[in-house]
């Protein structure tokens, strides 16, 4: 059974875009989705910590499909595997990323800054935060009680040599479970405000 198909039940009208032999797949509707996806992973690989982990990918004997869909506009992104102890154990498995192709390269959300403030979260730094999930589910490293807090750490690096790469101003994002957050992108996330945490219980 395809664990990327029977989990997203994906549209007979994609097709597949071959990456990195057999280790990647894309799976597009259109050749334009495709390459969309293979210029994020080459621009992700310009820095340190995105070429050591689209290594640490095709080097774990398992394989990793990124697929389009709409619905992962939701979350921003979704990455998974199926439910096993090789998950944690040093093993590995097949892992997927479900990735909105068509967003333009500033993304379509904003994440929490650790200053308190929103901050981007460009196309690149989002498919790499799912690449380091689909990385963890694929060499069996899945810190499954705080998985967000895992790929934040490393998304953070990203952002830091990124920064550096292209002399820009660096900013975290905030690592803590209780505050992470990512938000629907409407103009600029520097100039968006933050909405109110409603923590407050239905009877």
């Amino acid at each position: 059974m395809n664990t990327f198909a029977s989990a997203w039940e994906l549209e007979e009208k994609l097709k597949p875009f071959e990456l990195k032999g057999e280790k990647i797949l894309i799976m597009a509707e259109n050749e334009s989705q495709a390459e969309n996806l293979k210029r994020w992973i080459q621009e992700i690989a310009e820095v340190p910590i995105g070429y050591e982990t689209i290594q640490a990918i095709l080097n774990s004997g398992h394989r990793l499909t990124i697929g389009h869909g709409k619905h992962a506009l939701i979350s921003a992104g979704r990455a998974g595997a199926e439910l096993s102890r090789n998950l944690t154990n040093g093993v590995g498995m097949d892992s997927y990323i479900l990735f909105y192709a068509d967003m333009e390269d500033l993304g379509t959300h904003c994440a929490l800054g650790s200053d308190g403030d929103l901050l981007e979260y460009t196309a690149i730094q989002n498919l790499f935060h799912e690449m380091v999930h689909a990385k963890h589910f694929m060499l069996g490293t899945f810190r499954y009680w705080d998985s967000e807090g895992q790929a934040i750490e490393e998304e953070n690096i990203f952002r830091q040599q990124w920064a550096k790469k292209n002399g820009q101003p660096f900013r975290a994002r905030e690592e803590s479970f209780e505050l992470e957050e990512v938000t629907e992108r409407v103009g600029k996330c520097e100039d968006m405000q933050r909405k109110p945490v409603d923590d407050t219980w239905d009877d």
